[in-house]
């Protein structure tokens, strides 16, 4: 959300600053998300187990996505901020659908995930939670594979099946390839219990890893400063794959710095995965505000101090808004289920 103020105000983001958060917001989600997933891929034994924890994914991840796209055409018409066109019609549709099922027919949930599957494939509102979907259904695919095979050495089957199906998914989600070993480091993050290593417990540990981090960051020049203008097949035909395997390890040593960061000062994970829970919603419910925001038409011109002094607070009004708009949603079982991606108690 900080690194969306600028869309509020029609101002550059200072480019410092947008490339520390680009270098380390989206790797540290699907770092989080294969950590905290792995125990899902460790269950699946059967063709059965694989096919419902993909749409177990589409459920928590999709259906959201695609009820909140319905939702916010809708209100954008509603508002007068885009002109009536047929494709509203379907949109109505949609939500009317959604809520139905969840309300009267929750027999038909999976039927939810499967049309979300689809209106996603389609469209790209929230690319980020498209692109996530599609990396856990990869590394699920693979994961079934390897066991499926009885693969001997799947600590490095694995990861090399997942990069090669990305490559291929990247021909149709471009975004896939960059993200994949990202999930696919937070599984074995887990599976070795890496962040109770003596190393990551002593005090030097963040200041260490932080240093690296923004070195590599540094260090990289243009590739780096345009962190996800480059893909893996740029670098190919550029000759400067060495860059893509910086961006790589920057990426994942910045996201294990705030892993790290949290463990040391919350001693736990508890506090964040009860934040994490919501951090689907924050994303989809903050995207649909910012059509809302720009229509009121503010622009300013500031320097990168003068943005700072604005990002901050306006920042934290925002969170504090969508968590209040959250909170109430999460009274609801339904709409639990259509905005935060719980599961129907």
């Amino acid at each position: 959300m900080l690194g969306h103020t600028w869309r509020l105000i029609d101002c550059p983001l200072p480019t410092w600053l947008g490339t520390f958060i680009l270098a380390f917001n989206m790797p540290l989600f699907v770092v989080l998300s294969g950590y905290v997933c792995s125990h899902g891929l460790d269950k699946m034994n059967s063709m059965s187990g694989a096919s419902n924890y993909i749409l177990s994914c589409a459920e928590r991840i999709l259906v959201p996505a695609a009820f909140m796209q319905s939702a916010s055409e809708i209100l954008i018409w509603i508002f007068n901020l885009r002109p009536y066109s047929h494709g509203i019609i379907l949109h109505v549709l949609v939500v009317l659908v959604f809520v139905l099922v969840s309300v009267r027919f929750k027999e038909y949930l999976k039927s939810l995930a499967f049309l979300s599957i689809v209106i996603c494939v389609y469209t790209n509102k929230f690319w980020f939670l498209s692109m996530l979907f599609w990396v856990m259904v990869t590394a699920a695919i693979c994961f079934y594979i390897c066991r499926l095979l009885q693969v001997k050495r799947q600590n490095v089957i694995f990861p090399l099946l997942c990069f090669i199906a990305s490559l291929l998914v990247s021909r149709i989600y471009d975004k896939t390839s960059d993200f994949i070993l990202y999930y696919v480091a937070g599984y074995y993050l887990y599976q070795y219990d890496v962040f109770e290593n003596r190393i990551f417990k002593a005090k030097y540990a963040t200041p260490v890893i932080f240093i690296c981090s923004i070195i590599l960051l540094i260090g990289g020049g243009e590739y780096m400063m345009n962190f996800w203008g480059y893909h893996f097949f740029d670098y190919i035909r550029s000759g400067d794959l060495h860059f893509y395997l910086l961006r790589y390890v920057c990426g994942l040593l910045l996201s294990m710095f705030f892993i790290v960061l949290i463990k040391e000062y919350f001693n736990t994970y508890s506090l964040f995965s009860k934040c994490g829970t919501f951090t689907l919603a924050f994303y989809t419910v903050h995207a649909v505000t910012i059509p809302f925001i720009k229509s009121l038409g503010i622009k300013l011109s500031l320097n990168d101090f003068q943005y700072m002094l604005y990002c901050i607070p306006t920042t934290a009004v925002w969170v504090t808004l969508c968590a209040a708009f959250i909170l109430e949603v999460n009274k609801a079982r339904v709409f639990r289920f259509l905005i935060l991606g719980k599961k129907m108690q």
